[in-house]
């Protein structure tokens, strides 16, 4: 078979078809499937086609990313797959591979492309990708196809903390549970963007025309789900809503209060300084008067220390642990030792939050403040 470009939604062939097609390999011995981001409604699209070969199949899955669900994940085991799920440990390091794989006695059928296994990337969304036969009587072409197996074979036990296998016995109300899997009961929160010009007329830019029908989700059988409250969905808050202010890298066990020197006390706050902020970051003023200029500050103490309420959202690698009411206390004090030595004037306490930040496994991460763009005495903190 020669190469086949497929470009759903542009033209008639989606991917739907296209795994069916893969799958169609004689005498199959393997099926791996390696996506970033997996949909319950995804993989009900393609069920019929994996489930005569269940037993011989494994999904990568990528999760922590704010999109692959719980529902999906059962979805898979319930087909009969081996389900390996890749957390990255990182919100912002993606594991992000599309590939669709199936090897014969004599040949292997490859799909490399843009399609993740969600009802967008099978179906709806305008992607694309490059069908592949191998001939494994070719040294070249079983070569190809003996790294992809290797390399995905190889996978956890390369990165055991990263990989893992999902047992065909976990439950729904189990995977709910994990905050690095997105309840599909729960509508993601939404970016409105700001209309141009400031003259309210929409953009005029019409609806590109598909030659795939598209799938809606709502008509799709979904699984059952169990009796329990909604989880809170673990997607970072969305992008636009707010505008990053100040940046550092490497954390210290100062930073997220966990001291490990018998002469060193935890100090419940994290000083605001220079961070990883260009030379010239005027740190000692820029918290005070422009981050957290618009809270109500109370009237300094006997230290003249000033001191201010504000609710900070917080997201550790990529989990949404909720928003609290966190002290910024500003030192007002200039011409001091310390003043002059460039020591941080600001300081945030870290509060109720502080059981989500003092964990050894956050040392060395980055930490980016952010504020609201629609309200400034509201703010996110993200450490990944």
């Amino acid at each position: 078979m020669p190469p086949k470009f497929i470009l759903q939604g542009l033209t008639p062939q989606n991917h739907v078809s296209a795994v069916a097609d893969l799958v169609q390999v004689d005498g199959v011995e393997v099926v791996l499937l390696s996506v970033a981001f997996v949909s319950s409604t995804g993989v009900q699209l393609i069920a019929d086609h994996l489930e005569p070969h269940a037993d011989k199949t494994t999904v990568f899955a990528g999760i922590r990313n704010g999109i692959t669900s719980a529902q999906a994940i059962r979805a898979l085991l319930d087909i009969g797959v081996a389900v390996k799920t890749v957390d990255t440990g990182s919100a912002h390091v993606v594991f992000h591979p599309k590939l669709y794989y199936a090897r014969g006695a004599k040949v292997a059928c490859l799909l490399v492309g843009s399609a993740n296994l969600t009802t967008g990337g099978l179906n709806n969304n305008v992607e694309a990708s490059v069908a592949l036969e191998l001939n494994l009587s070719s040294p070249e072409d079983r070569q190809v196809a003996e790294a992809i197996e290797k390399e995905l074979g190889s996978l956890q036990a390369k990165h055991p903390d990263n990989v893992a296998d999902v047992s065909a016995k976990t439950t729904l109300a189990k995977l709910l549970a994990d905050p690095r899997l997105v309840d599909e009961r729960v509508a993601p929160a939404r970016t409105v963007s700001k209309l141009s010009g400031g003259s309210g007329a929409l953009n005029p830019i019409p609806l590109i025309k598909l030659l795939t029908k598209r799938i809606v989700s709502g008509l799709t059988k979904k699984p059952s789900a169990p009796k329990v409250p909604p989880a809170v969905a673990p997607a970072v808050p969305p992008a636009g809503s707010y505008e990053l202010m100040w940046t550092t890298t490497g954390l210290t066990q100062r930073d997220l209060n966990i001291p490990k020197g018998t002469t060193t006390n935890a100090t419940g706050s994290i000083n605001l300084d220079k961070g990883a902020m260009e030379d010239g970051f005027e740190f000692q003023t820029f918290f005070r008067e422009e981050v957290f200029d618009k809270l109500t500050w109370g009237a300094p103490d006997a230290r003249q220390i000033e001191a201010a309420q504000a609710q900070f959202r917080l997201v550790v690698e990529g989990i949404d642990c909720g928003e609290f009411v966190l002290v910024v206390r500003h030192d007002t004090k200039t011409g001091t030792k310390s003043h002059d030595q460039g020591n941080a004037m600001t300081k945030l306490s870290w509060g109720a939050a502080k059981p989500y930040v003092a964990k050894d496994a956050l040392i060395g991460r980055t930490l980016r403040l952010s504020r609201a763009t629609d309200d400034p005495t509201r703010f996110l903190i993200e450490i990944d």
